[in-house]
């Protein structure tokens, strides 16, 4: 049978058969051949208030003026000895954001130390 192609002309004959049937419509295919959507709904674009923005800038200045930027140096610097060795960076990444370093700051050490995938 697998000399004479048998199975393969029965895969070509069943394939083929299934795409007549779908395109005569006697086999439904919703959203193909059938019940598909010929208009485009495009959902309004969603836009965000630009003092919003400015609001969140003039938080995080706010709390980079009032933390104690000696220990954030610390922590940061514990992180970066974390990431360059072979210790678990999770206990430093916690500490760090226990005393305010912001996520860029604690990203810029990890991309610095790992790269960035492109």
């Amino acid at each position: 049978a697998i000399e004479e192609g048998f199975m393969q002309n029965e895969i070509t004959s069943s394939s083929y058969a299934y795409q007549q049937k779908v395109e005569s419509g006697q086999r439904i295919i919703v959203g193909v051949n059938a019940f598909s959507q010929t208009e485009q709904n495009q959902p309004p674009s969603f836009r965000i208030d630009d003092r919003i923005r400015q609001v969140q800038v003039d938080r995080l200045a706010s709390l980079k003026k009032s933390r104690d930027s000696a220990r954030v140096g610390a922590c940061l610097e514990k992180v970066r000895d974390h990431a360059a060795g072979n210790l678990n960076l999770m206990p430093a990444v916690i500490e760090a954001v226990e005393n305010f370093c912001t996520l860029g700051e604690i990203s810029d050490i990890l991309r610095a130390e790992f790269g960035e995938f492109k």
